[in-house]
């Protein structure tokens, strides 16, 4: 029976600037979607998300996220993988 296995990846952007995260699957498994966390207000009202996307490098599976970050403080977030293991 194939299972789902969700990858958490955080990361940080600085204040002003952007900031990539890349939840990987595990080898073996296959991404079937992702998303992303930017947290709790009031920081991440000012948090933008510019891409959302899955990617391969050739070997892994990944879901990436970039964001912007507008606020004076470097704040976290992080990328979502969503994975399925094949039978």
């Amino acid at each position: 029976m194939a299972s789902i296995e969700i990858v958490y990846m955080a990361a940080t952007a600085t204040a002003h600037g952007t900031g990539q995260a890349m939840a990987a699957c595990p080898v073996g498994k296959l991404l079937v979607g992702g998303g992303f966390d930017l947290g709790s207000p009031p920081y991440s009202r000012r948090m933008h998300v510019r891409r959302a996307r899955d990617y391969n490098d050739g070997t892994l599976d990944y879901w990436e996220v970039i964001v912007e970050n507008e606020n004076d403080v470097d704040y976290s977030f992080a990328a979502i993988a969503y994975c399925l293991s094949q039978p």
